[in-house]
């Protein structure tokens, strides 16, 4: 049997970018490896997030910047950490305790 210690969780860290002049968001997360964008076009009355692939969840239209951005960081808090992240971060541990045994 090996000795497999358990995994970390991930905190909740996110940081929020808000531009007010240019009415956009961006949110940085470290449990996805893409940013999320909250914006509205010029001519749009109502905001939208993008991202790469974006989930259902938070397709749609929103009334304002903090109704949008408020989805966004709860669409976080209750995500699991992507398969990419969670990757990067096991090859980092593997990466640590093969320097370690050396």
């Amino acid at each position: 049997m090996t000795d497999i210690k358990p995994s970390k969780p991930t905190e909740e860290i996110f940081t929020v970018d808000v531009d007010l002049e240019k009415q956009t968001a961006r949110i940085t997360s470290a449990k996805h490896k893409t940013d999320f964008t909250v914006s509205k076009l010029r001519s749009a009355m109502f905001f939208s997030v993008y991202c790469k692939a974006l989930p259902k969840e938070l397709s749609g239209k929103y009334t304002s910047l903090e109704s949008a951005i408020q989805a966004v960081t709860n669409y976080i808090r209750n995500s699991k950490e992507s398969f990419a992240v969670r990757s990067d971060r096991l090859h980092e541990e593997r990466q640590q305790r093969k320097h370690a045994e050396s």
